[in-house]
Parts: structure tokens; sequence; C-alpha cells
């Protein structure tokens, strides 16, 4: 009795090719959505950053409006020309000298303007994603870290991201922020 051998192998070649194409599409996929991710958040974070520094130059072309009874209205108007240039579900704080303070919600909603003592002169900090006040000195005094005390625009910015792989440590809490202060005086 003779025992039949087959001479077909247990994988077929062409099964092989088919599992080859399958294993290096996918991590081209995982490769061009990471990349995706990173793309999204570079480009969300260059609209951020050009919506703060219109805000703040226009802050400084309008340096007379910053410490007077107009400055709620600067404000205000500070908050609006960030909120035409970021996407929706931006949150913004806007605050002038640590006085007016304007500020949109990511969901549309404004809460009006606090007027305090605008007219001293102030050492502001940034702090990740938010502005900081270290108290009121007299015009041209040395601030601990700022340089001299004077008169500010506060600008801070907030935008959720959801990345679909990673946030590649970009983001905090879900979300990515700018802050700028300017000294106008």
């Amino acid at each position: 009795m003779t025992r039949a051998t087959s001479k077909t192998p247990l994988i077929m070649p062409h099964c092989l090719s088919a599992a080859k194409f399958v294993l290096i599409a996918a991590v081209l996929g995982f490769i061009f959505v990471a990349g995706l991710d990173l793309v999204q958040i570079i480009r969300q974070n260059v609209e951020l950053n050009a919506a703060l520094n219109a805000a703040t130059s226009h802050g400084m072309v309008n340096i007379a409006r910053v410490q007077s009874e107009d400055g709620s209205v600067l404000a205000h108007e500070l908050a609006l020309q960030i909120a035409s240039a970021v996407r929706p579900g931006t949150s913004i704080k806007v605050t002038l000298n640590n006085g007016p303070t304007a500020r949109l919600l990511g969901d549309g909603s404004t809460h009006g303007a606090i007027i305090a003592e605008a007219n001293m002169c102030w050492c502001p900090g940034v702090a990740s994603g938010g502005i900081i006040d270290r108290g009121a000195l007299g015009c041209g005094s040395a601030c601990a870290s700022s340089g001299p005390a004077g008169q500010f625009v506060a600008v801070s910015l907030s935008q959720p991201f959801r990345p679909v792989l990673f946030d590649y440590g970009l983001t905090v809490n879900g979300a990515l922020s700018a802050a700028a202060v300017v000294r106008t005086e």
C-alpha cells in the first residue's frame, strides 16, 4: 500500500500575502490616524494663539479704554473678537487691569463684566491655562517675578479637545489652553 503524499503546503502562498497586507494596512492606518490627531492639535493651538494675539493687540491699541469706565465694553469686544475667530465651545475670559472682566463660556452664555479698581497698577502672572492676580502695587513698583507693576490686558482661552487616539500630552483635562498677559502701561 502506498501512501499518497500531498505537495500542497499547509498555508497557501496567496493567503500569506493577504495576511501581510492586512497587517501592514493596519499599522499604516494607525500611523495615519495618530498623525491626524497631532495635526489637529497643532492646528487648533495655532487658531487659539492667533485669536489670543489679535485680542491682546486690539487691547494694546485701545490703551485709554483699559482703565476707564469704558473698560467693560472693551473687555466684551475683545471676548467677542476671540469668539468669532475660534471654534464653538471655547471658553474665553478677558480681564482688563484686574477690573472689567468679560467671560464667554463654551455653551455660548455670557457672563457680564465685573468692575473693580481698574485704575490701579497690578502684578499679574500666568499659570497653566489661567491668570493669577499677584496683588496691587504703586505703578512702576517692582513685582516679585514679572517686572514693574502696571496696567494689563489678560486673556485666557480653553477649548475642549477629544483626540481619536492620543493627545501627546498637549492637552490639560481634555482641553487645549492658551493665556497671555500684556502690559499696556
